[in-house]
């Protein structure tokens, strides 16, 4: 039987001194059915000419030039490419296992598997680890469960990154699945939640790392720690979205109280980022604070403050109560 196959859509922009490793760890997976989507977004560097180099030596490979737009514009450009039954993403600066699409494929055996996810790890200029103590489990999860693992992961600290997952290309066509080009931060999970809430069936699911991501400086999440900026304030607008997302679907479990407390989180940062920096942003909290107020997400917001208050007075007068 022939094997399907998967398109790998990698975003690339002034990443010159680590594009050569990412494109070679793709051209060296153990899976060879593979379409490899290189979309220049319009970098500065030498990044074009690059890709261009990795065309002529092998066919699987097709490269896309466009105007600088940001790394949402350039994944849907290289979605609207693709020509595989699967589709997987890696951004420029991270690397894939050797048998990382292998193994991804190993698990969608069956028409009821619409989706895959697996682990990670972590990369720094000094060292490597996996976030995970168990690295073997392997399950099939419901659509609900999976969603879950977006908001309360069991076995990572974060899995709405869009690596490290296979994403079925007709449900991405068919629901017109895009990443929102008007964030700067978390369109990634706010993409995968979007997915999911169009999941009818199940969801592969395995704690085994298949890429390694780098964190760099200079990367748009480390910019974090640099005081206020305004972009970081679509991370409250992707909760916002993500809610409109699970308002859609009927599930058992507490989702939208689990984006509501994401909402809550991230208005918080984001207003301790503008007191840290002394960069009052009257709009963007006042935004923020009639979404809040509308979506009943305060609700959230005051019970959070009430146990944080709670858990304070309790170590003050009987921290006993606290060791568990």
């Amino acid at each position: 039987m022939t094997s399907k196959k998967v398109s790998i859509i990698v975003p690339i922009y002034n990443v010159e001194q680590y594009l050569r490793r990412c494109i070679d760890s793709l051209l060296a997976q153990t899976y060879t059915n593979i379409e490899i989507v290189l979309v220049d977004d319009g970098s500065p560097d030498n990044c074009g000419d690059i890709c261009d180099e990795y065309a002529q030596t092998d066919a699987r490979i097709k490269v896309i030039h466009k105007k600088n737009c940001g790394i949402s514009a350039a994944r849907n450009s290289g979605m609207e490419a693709v020509s595989g039954e699967w589709v997987a993403f890696i951004d420029s600066d991270d690397w894939l296992e050797t048998d990382a699409i292998e193994y991804l494929m190993g698990l969608t055996d069956g028409e009821r598997i619409e989706m895959v996810m697996a682990g990670y790890n972590m990369v720094n200029d000094n060292s490597s680890w996996c976030p995970c103590v168990n690295t073997q489990k392997r399950e099939v999860l419901s659509r609900d469960a999976a969603l879950n693992e977006m908001f309360r992961p069991k076995d990572y600290p974060y899995l709405g990154y869009v690596a490290g997952k296979l994403y079925r290309t007709d449900l991405l066509k068919n629901g017109n699945k895009r990443f929102d080009e008007s964030l700067f931060y978390h369109e990634d999970r706010l993409f995968c939640v979007s997915y999911l809430c169009a999941v009818r069936n199940e969801v592969a699911y395995m704690t085994r790392p298949v890429f390694n991501y780098y964190q760099r400086k200079g990367s748009l999440m480390g910019a974090l720690s640099n005081g206020y900026n305004p972009k970081y304030v679509t991370d409250f607008y992707s909760y916002l979205k993500m809610l409109d997302e699970v308002k859609r679907i009927k599930t058992k479990l507490p989702v939208r109280q689990m984006v509501k407390t994401g909402m809550c989180l991230s208005y918080k940062t984001i207003i301790g980022m503008m007191i840290n920096g002394k960069q009052y942003d009257k709009q963007a909290h006042h935004g923020m604070l009639r979404k809040l107020i509308s979506t009943g997400a305060v609700f959230q917001y005051v019970k959070m403050t009430l146990v944080a208050v709670a858990k304070d007075l309790l170590l003050f007068v009987y921290p006993k109560a606290l060791i568990k």
